[in-house]
């Protein structure tokens, strides 16, 4: 990087990029944005990440917190885009896990489960050697914005008819992941409960699921590393119930109506709701038994 660029980076995060161990460039990326199953990452690199970027100062960051300040103080002074370019070449591979999280619960928490479900799994998969697609570190992350809580989006404009280009990305890699038959769509269930009340979450697990043509055994959900006992009956209950016209009316998103638009377009909401909470359901009961089981 020029002189003249690196004197703009803030003195109190100097290269922070290469001390979480990413790349201090980008790297010349073979592939396009949209063969997005090449841009998985290894989950034991996002453990570390995570760990290294909750230092003692910022524990508890949200994933839409620790993608912030990846963005801020690791894109920007790489002069990069997106962070899986800065991700040595080691750490990546084809995808054959879609991550859906919730932007306002903990990433540690997040991170933690997707290795859970891995070591759990029946498919027996090694954190090590799997490699997940996760929409903070493969999309374009320039758009995220500080003041939306319920996720990414672009700067805040007029309503519109049309999806933002995060979400507009997300659907298509959606789409693209999910005609794939290797991958399967991961939603966490984290401790706080925002996934089930967060109409993108919903939506992108909603995708994942709807072209895929329904297969149950596509779709799981990855718990907590630590709950309480009574966490996946409560989750179970919840997901079984889901109502996403509900959850849609609550969210503050202000896509939130647009994203129930789009997916009453394959069927009525009241079908897709019992689709979903079915599948969910059901991926939670089966993440319980295994993890017993193992």
């Amino acid at each position: 990087m020029a002189a003249m660029e690196m004197a703009h980076i803030p003195s109190q995060f100097p290269r922070l990029y290469q001390v979480l161990g990413f790349l201090d460039a980008p790297r010349a990326s073979i592939y396009g944005q949209s063969i997005s199953k090449q841009h998985g990452v290894s989950c034991q690199w996002l453990l570390s990440i995570i760990s290294n970027l909750e230092d003692g100062k910022d524990d508890g960051l949200s994933v839409l917190q620790a993608a912030l300040k990846l963005r801020d103080r690791v894109l920007v002074a790489a002069g990069a885009s997106r962070l899986w370019d800065l991700v040595p070449k080691e750490h990546t591979g084809p995808a054959t896990v879609r991550l859906v999280h919730a932007w306002g619960a903990p990433v540690a928490e997040s991170m933690q489960a997707l290795a859970e479900h891995l070591q759990h799994d029946s498919a027996g998969n090694d954190p090590s050697t799997t490699y997940a697609w996760v929409d903070f570190v493969a999309l374009d992350n320039c758009g995220l914005c500080p003041h939306i809580t319920n996720g990414p989006a672009t700067a805040a404009s007029p309503a519109t008819t049309s999806l933002d280009a995060w979400a507009q990305a997300l659907a298509s890699t959606a789409r693209q992941l999910a005609a794939d038959p290797s991958m399967t769509t991961v939603v966490v269930a984290d401790t706080g409960g925002h996934g089930l009340h967060s109409m993108r979450c919903m939506w992108e697990a909603w995708a994942g699921l709807a072209h895929s043509g329904y297969d149950p055994l596509r779709l799981a959900v990855a718990l907590p590393a630590k709950h309480d006992k009574g966490f996946v009956g409560v989750y179970v209950a919840a997901a079984t119930a889901l109502d996403l016209g509900a959850v849609a009316a609550a969210d503050a998103d202000p896509l939130a109506a647009q994203l129930l638009w789009d997916m009453s377009k394959v069927a009525s909401v009241q079908r897709e709701s019992i689709e979903l909470g079915s599948a969910l359901a059901r991926a939670a009961r089966l993440a319980a038994h295994e993890q017993v089981a193992l």
